[in-house]
């Protein structure tokens, strides 16, 4: 069994939703990692994997919920952030530039061009696991938190491929 997006991560995992919101800053519910240690170097597909994993929650509220809430601003901010990241390091469509003095209609499209790619990467994969992700939402209700070994263990109870 293989979880493509989660398994390309470093660190422990833990889940959660709060329906009290007595969480500091007043989330709903989020996802921590853990990374194990520094890193400095990052390739493409690992910014880009960051990316779909910062607009997971949001997408995973569309496909179960059918809508999006605003608590994802923080993950949204992130996410332009590492776009941004991917321009200035030379790793987008546009190769090496001068990020200052482009455009900002050229910034924009391009940085709406990479969110818009990773966006559509989750979302397609999310409606394939839709009836994966509507079960651990009725534990997460339930129980209010999961940690990673408990979400590797509900994926392997239900056979998810």
């Amino acid at each position: 069994m293989k979880l493509d997006m989660l398994d390309k991560r470093d660190g422990k995992t833990r889940f959660s939703i709060n329906i009290d919101s007595n969480i500091p800053g007043g989330a709903l519910g989020y996802m921590r990692q853990n990374p194990e240690d520094d890193t400095y170097l990052y390739t493409k597909d690992y910014l880009e994997n960051q990316i779909a994993i910062m607009l997971a929650g949001s997408s995973a509220e569309e496909v179960v919920l059918g809508n999006r809430s605003t608590g994802a601003s923080n993950d949204y901010e992130k996410a332009l952030q590492t776009a941004e990241t991917i321009i200035r390091t030379g790793m987008s469509e546009m190769g090496v530039v001068n990020f200052e003095h482009l455009p900002m209609e050229t910034k924009h499209r391009v940085v709406a061009d990479i969110i818009k790619n990773q966006e559509q990467r989750v979302l397609s994969y999310l409606f394939q696991k839709k009836e994966f992700l509507s079960t651990v939402m009725g534990i997460l209700l339930e129980k209010e938190k999961i940690n990673g070994e408990e979400f590797r263990s509900i994926m392997n109870g239900l056979a998810v491929a």
